[in-house]
């Protein structure tokens, strides 16, 4: 695991400032099924350096192309790890108001 090296509150400040979208931000979508587990999600994150994952899942219309329906972020999973009991695939950590569990 890598780390990086301890930077200033100025030097970040004038990074963030000098700094585009495109330069901080993960170029492009990354996405996971809605049957993804939570170690699947969390491999994806750390392997792309990233805190949320797209949750792709068919939506209940006569479109059969999956669509992005639900987001996982970082602190999903960290909830999940808190709540062992709970079902711990991306359709259940998903936030999606108003979507249609893909599973359901």
């Amino acid at each position: 695991m890598s780390t990086s090296p301890a930077i200033s509150h100025e030097d970040r400040r004038e990074l963030h400032e000098s700094s585009t979208v495109g330069d901080i931000m993960y170029p492009g979508i990354v996405s996971c099924s809605w049957a993804a587990s939570a170690p699947e999600i969390a491999r994806i994150m750390a392997s792309c350096r990233i805190h949320c994952v797209a949750v792709m899942g068919l939506l209940p219309s006569d479109r059969q192309d999956p669509v992005i329906w639900g987001i996982v972020s970082d602190l999903d999973l960290l909830e999940a790890a808190t709540n062992p009991e709970e079902p711990t695939t991306a359709a259940a950590l998903a936030h999606q108001p108003g979507a249609h569990d893909p599973a359901g």
